[in-house]
C-alpha cells in the first residue's frame, strides 16, 4: 500500500474546528520569563527628552547625520553622532549614538556610549539597560547582574536579570556558577526572594526540575502572591505529570489574585483540556476585565467550538474579525461554522477572506471543494492560475492543491503535466516529485513513476515513504519481486509502525511464497488501519490459507465502508465472492 499526498482534507476540516490546539500552545511557554526580559529591555532604553538648548552648529551637525540615516549612510550618520556626543554631553545624543553603535555592531563605540550614558545619568533604568547590553556583548555577565538588580531594587522589574540568566546559559554557563553569580551580589536580606526565584529559573532552564521546583517554592515562600513564580512552578508541574498540583496551585493563586489577568489567563488555558467549561468560564472572567483583548476573545471562540457552542464561537469571532492579528484565523473558523451550517456562499465568502497565515491552504483547500460543487471545472482552475500569481509564496502548494483536484476526477495526465510545470519551477521538490509519481501510477506509465521515486531517494535515500511506494508499485507492476522486497524492508526497518509499509510487507511475503509471515504483517497492519486495500490482502491471504469465514467477514466489512475502492472490488471478483450482489 502506498501513502498518498492528501491535500484535501475533507471531512477532517471538521476536527480542524473543534480543535484548541492554540490554546494548548499557549501551555507550554516555558519561555515566558526569557520573552518578557527580552521586552523589558527593548521597552525601557527610551530616549531621554532634549532640556538644554543645542548650539547651531551642532544642530547642523545632527541634521546632517538624519539625512545620512534616511538615505541608508550609517555609518557617516554613527560617526556624526558619535563626534557630537563625545563633545556635547548630551543625553539624547548619547543615546541616539548608543543606538546607531548598536545597529552598526561596533563593539567599542557600544561600550564607550553605554559608559557615557551610565555617566550622565546613573539614575536613569535606561542607563542600566544600556550597561547590560554592553557587558552581554563583552561577554561579562557577572557586572551585568549588578545593574539588573538596580534596576530591580528601585522600579520592581526583575525581567532584565531573567534576561541576563538567559544569556549566561546561551554562554555555556554551568548552572552552578550562575547561582553563584547570582548569590555573591545578591547579599542582604532583602534579596532572599531574588535569589531563590532566579536559582529556580535557571535550575527550569536547564532542565533540572526537583530543583527547580525547590527554590520556586521557597520564593513563593518569600511572595506567596508572586505571579510569576507561579506560572513557573505551574509549567513545572504539568510538565513532571502532576497536572493537578499545577491546576491546584492555580487555582489558589487565582483566588488570591482574582484581577490577575495573566495569572488567571494561565488556569484558563491549562483548564481547557482538563475542563474545558470551566475554561471557557474563566476566559469570560477574563474577558470582562480586559474587553479589548482579542487574543483571550479568540480562545474563548475556540473553546466554544471545541464544546459544539456554534453560536457563541460565532458571535465572538464577529466581534474579532477584523483584527488585523487574528483576522484570517477569524475568518477561517466562521467559513468553518457556515459550511457545516449549510451555507456554502457564506463559506466561500469568509474562506475567501483568509489571505495569509497557517490558515491560508485549508482555507483554499475548502474552497476549492466547494467551487467543484458549485462552479465548472475551467473557472475552478482559472482561480488556482489566479491566486499563484497574486501569492507566489504559495504557488507551490497550489500546484499540489490544483494537481490532487485533477487526480480527484481521474485526469491523470492533466496533473502530471501541471505538475512538470511546477517543477520546472521548483525543480527537486520532494512532494512535488512524490505527487508526479502517483499522477504516473499505473502498469503503462510504472517508468515514469519509478523515475521520480528514484530522483526522490537520490535527494534522500532514507526517505521510508518513497522507498515503500517505490518497492509496493514494482510489486504490483513489475515481476522484480525480490527488488521490490528489498525496497520494501528497507522503508519498513526506517518506519516499523506505518501501517501502510507493514502492508505492503506482508503483501510481498505474499507474493514471495511466505504465507505465515504475510498474514503475521497484514493482521498487523489491519488491526492499525481498517483502510480498504489492507482489508483486501489480509482477505485474500486468509482466503488462501482455508480461512474462507473470515476473509469473507475482513472483504465484506470493508466493502460497507468502501464499496467503489478498486483494489477490493478486484478481490472480490477474483475469488469469485457474492459480496456485491449482496449489498
Amino acid at each position: 500500500m502506498r501513502v498518498r499526498i492528501k491535500i484535501f482534507f475533507g471531512l477532517a476540516y471538521i476536527a480542524l474546528l473543534y480543535s484548541c490546539s492554540s490554546i494548548d500552545n499557549a501551555m507550554h511557554q516555558d519561555s515566558l520569563a526569557n520573552q518578557s526580559a527580552t521586552k523589558s529591555i527593548q521597552t525601557t532604553n527610551t530616549e531621554p527628552s532634549i532640556i538644554e538648548p543645542i548650539e547651531t552648529f551642532v544642530l547642523r551637525d545632527l541634521i546632517i547625520g538624519d539625512l545620512n540615516l534616511k538615505r541608508g549612510n550609517v555609518n557617516d550618520a554613527l560617526h556624526t553622532y558619535i563626534n557630537r556626543a563625545r563633545s556635547e554631553n548630551d543625553k539624547a545624543i548619547v543615546a541616539n549614538a548608543y543606538s546607531l553603535a548598536k545597529a552598526s555592531a561596533n563593539l567599542e563605540l557600544i561600550t564607550e556610549m553605554s559608559d557615557l550614558l551610565f555617566k550622565l545619568d546613573p539614575e536613569d533604568p535606561s542607563s542600566h539597560i544600556a550597561k547590560i547590553e554592553s557587558y552581554l556583548l563583552l561577554k561579562n555577565p557577572k557586572d551585568a547582574l549588578t545593574h539588573g538588580y538596580w534596576i530591580y531594587h528601585n522600579i520592581g522589574d526583575i525581567n532584565p536579570l531573567l534576561f541576563i540568566i538567559s544569556q549566561q546559559q546561551i554562554m555555556g554557563h554551568a548552572p552552578d556558577s550562575i547561582i553563584k553569580s547570582i548569590s555573591n551580589i545578591a547579599e542582604s536580606r532583602d534579596n532572599k526572594y531574588s535569589k531563590m526565584f532566579l536559582s529556580g529559573v535557571v535550575y527550569n532552564q536547564s532542565g533540572d526540575e526537583r530543583k527547580a521546583e525547590y527554590f520556586l517554592r521557597k520564593a513563593l515562600l518569600e511572595k506567596p502572591n508572586d505571579s510569576q513564580a507561579t506560572i513557573i512552578l505551574a509549567q513545572i508541574l504539568n510538565r513532571i505529570g502532576d497536572k493537578e498540583k499545577a491546576l491546584t496551585l492555580l487555582s489558589n493563586a487565582v483566588a488570591r489574585k482574582n484581577n490577575d489577568v495573566n495569572l488567571m489567563r494561565r488556569y484558563a488555558e491549562y483548564l481547557s483540556n482538563e475542563d474545558p467549561l470551566l475554561a471557557i468560564s474563566e476566559f469570560e472572567k477574563i474577558s470582562n476585565l480586559d474587553p479589548d483583548n482579542t487574543n483571550i476573545a479568540y480562545m474563548l471562540a475556540l473553546l466554544h467550538l471545541s464544546q459544539g457552542n456554534e453560536n457563541s464561537a460565532k458571535a465572538i469571532l464577529k466581534t474579532i474579525k477584523n483584527n488585523s492579528q487574528k483576522s484570517n484565523d477569524t475568518q477561517f473558523y466562521l467559513g468553518n461554522i457556515a459550511e457545516s451550517e449549510g451555507h456554502v456562499t457564506k463559506a466561500i465568502f469568509h474562506y475567501s477572506k483568509v489571505e495569509s497565515g497557517q490558515k491560508y491552504l485549508l482555507a483554499q483547500e475548502r474552497l476549492i471543494t466547494l467551487f467543484a460543487e458549485t462552479s465548472s471545472y475551467d473557472e475552478v482552475i482559472k482561480y488556482l492560475h489566479s491566486e499563484r500569481k497574486t501569492k507566489p509564496n504559495y504557488a507551490k502548494n497550489l500546484y499540489q492543491i490544483e494537481s490532487n483536484l485533477l487526480l480527484s476526477i481521474d485526469k491523470k495526465h492533466e496533473a502530471y503535466n501541471l505538475l512538470t510545470e511546477a517543477l520546472s519551477i521548483f525543480p527537486k521538490d520532494v512532494n512535488l516529485l512524490y505527487m508526479r509519481s502517483m499522477s504516473a501510477d499505473g502498469r503503462e506509465t510504472f517508468n515514469k513513476m519509478e523515475a521520480d521515486l528514484r530522483s526522490i531517494l537520490e535527494l534522500d535515500f532514507s526517505n521510508p515513504t518513497a522507498l515503500n511506494a517505490l518497492g509496493y508499485s514494482m510489486l504490483i507492476y513489475t515481476d522484480r519481486t525480490n527488488e521490490a522486497y528489498d525496497l520494501i524492508k528497507k522503508a519498513y526497518d526506517l518506519n516499523p509502525s506505518d501501517p501502510a509499509t507493514i502492508d505492503s510487507l506482508g503483501w510481498a511475503h505474499f507474493k514471495l511464497g511466505n504465507i505465515q509471515d504475510a498474514l503475521y504483517f497484514l493482521r498487523r497492519a489491519y488491526q492499525l488501519n481498517k483502510d480498504a486495500e489492507i482489508a483486501a490482502h489480509l482477505g485474500e491471504v486468509l482466503w488462501s490459507l482455508e480461512k474462507r469465514e473470515e476473509a469473507v467477514k475482513v472483504i465484506s466489512g470493508s466493502y460497507k465502508e468502501y464499496p467503489k475502492n478498486d483494489t477490493l472490488i478486484k478481490t472480490i471478483r477474483r475469488l469469485n465472492l457474492n459480496i456485491e450482489s449482496e449489498s
